[in-house]
């Protein structure tokens, strides 16, 4: 007969085995839309310098569940750096810092004229053209991110107390009052929707890596392990738009 132990080692195992088969999958998935996004001209405004207001939901595999994360992000030549205090969702209270960069992959204008031997309507057209790109963002978007977050000592989410409760060794614990401090760090993709120039609607999955500091009971996931990572983020860009001269026939 197996003994709780085993079981939560077995359980560990093919907890595991899962979530690399779901990374393999995530890679693929996003390879393919990379690709097939890098296909077409993108807008210009990402190059410019300006500031965004998000307002992030997330949730990984590190035994806490969701956090809420209003963050504040400077934009500047495709990169985007962010600072946002994360509020744990089973509390609402202030539990930790979010730091992140961002990198828009297809925020770059394709040039495919060659302006040497244009006519003059021609020209006239290519100045609109640029002219309409550097002022319009593109309705889709893909960038990279990256983060690492910490969240000081809080309990575990109510999915992880219940699978504690079910097969962890320790059966004389009471996992609701257990609380650990947990360090984060990880990366992926967004797949960004914008409604306008100034509202945006991010989803987003990737790969993470997590460390429990203080460890007083052995868990299911373990002290360190991988994990995926989820959320999704609305956006409000402050008005990045600049006057444009319009091109006029003598």
């Amino acid at each position: 007969m197996k003994t709780s132990a085993q079981t939560s080692v077995q359980n560990h195992l093919a907890g595991v085995k899962l979530q690399n088969k779901l990374a393999q999958l995530f890679i693929l998935v996003w390879m393919m839309l990379i690709g097939s996004m890098q296909l077409s001209a993108q807008d210009a405004i990402s190059g410019r310098t300006f500031l965004d207001l998000g307002l992030d939901f997330s949730s990984s595999g590190n035994g806490h569940g969701a956090f809420y994360s209003p963050s504040l992000i400077l934009n500047k030549n495709f990169n985007g750096f962010g600072v946002s205090p994360m509020i744990y969702k089973n509390d609402n209270k202030l539990s930790g810092l979010k730091v992140s960069y961002m990198r828009n992959l297809s925020g770059k204008v394709k040039d495919e004229f060659d302006e040497v031997n244009l006519s003059y309507e021609d020209s006239i057209g290519l100045a609109e053209y640029k002219g309409y790109k550097m002022n319009h963002r593109d309705a889709l978007q893909i960038n990279f991110y990256s983060y690492m977050q910490y969240n000081q000592s809080i309990s575990l989410s109510s999915a992880f107390v219940n699978n504690e409760s079910q097969t962890n060794a320790e059966k004389d614990v009471n996992w609701n009052n257990v609380k650990v401090s947990t360090g984060e760090v990880g990366a992926g993709f967004q797949l960004q929707y914008n409604i306008n120039n100034n509202i945006g609607f991010r989803v987003y999955s990737g790969i993470g890596a997590f460390h429990h500091f203080d460890y007083q009971h052995e868990l299911n996931n373990g002290r360190n392990s991988i994990s995926l990572n989820l959320g999704a983020t609305l956006v409000y860009t402050f008005d990045v738009l600049h006057p444009f001269p319009k091109m006029v026939k003598h």
